[in-house]
């Protein structure tokens, strides 16, 4: 198991973001993580406000997959490994530190943490656990193209499992 990165690394690509006007500037990795922090409290204030509103959670959730699911055609994800790697993409994009990734287990798993983050998510007064069914947003996208995304949220951490409606 490795802290995997995939081709085009956020992470690792940040540095061509930033503008070198001065020290006072925001460098690609300040970007980068601004973004991934609004992008996260984007999506706990909204949980928070359905919450608090008495709208489903859920249904926004599943819809928000239905939306983006739009976007990871079949013919983009050929194999196994492109959805692998979208997945590390997308969860990296959100935040989330990739702890452990066993893309050679059978079914290949994942281990993450800072997804949701904790300390947006008592900001906001949400629990984590409620913002962590956003994962159903992603197993959602991975269903519609022939995956089955499996995630369970225990003690900050999100554990994942890839398998392929093709395997028996």
């Amino acid at each position: 198991m490795t802290n995997e990165s995939v081709p085009g690394d956020l992470d690792k690509d940040a540095d061509k973001l930033g503008d070198d006007e001065g020290d006072d500037a925001f460098s690609g990795n300040d970007a980068l993580d601004l973004a991934r922090e609004n992008l996260q409290a984007l999506i706990i204030a909204t949980v928070a406000y359905l919450d608090r509103a008495g709208l489903s959670v859920d249904d926004w959730i599943e819809g928000t997959g239905a939306i983006f699911a739009k976007n990871w055609t079949p013919s983009l994800f050929t194999s196994t490994d492109h959805v692998w790697d979208g997945l590390l993409l997308t969860y990296q994009s959100l935040g989330a530190e990739v702890l452990e990734a066993a893309r050679d287990d059978k079914p290949p798993t994942m281990t993450l943490s800072g997804f949701p983050d904790p300390y947006l998510c008592e900001l906001f007064d949400v629990k984590a656990e409620v913002v962590a069914r956003y994962n159903n947003s992603i197993r959602r996208i991975a269903g519609e193209i022939g995956y089955e995304l499996c995630w369970r949220y225990e003690g900050g951490l999100t554990h994942l499992t890839l398998t392929s409606h093709d395997v028996g």
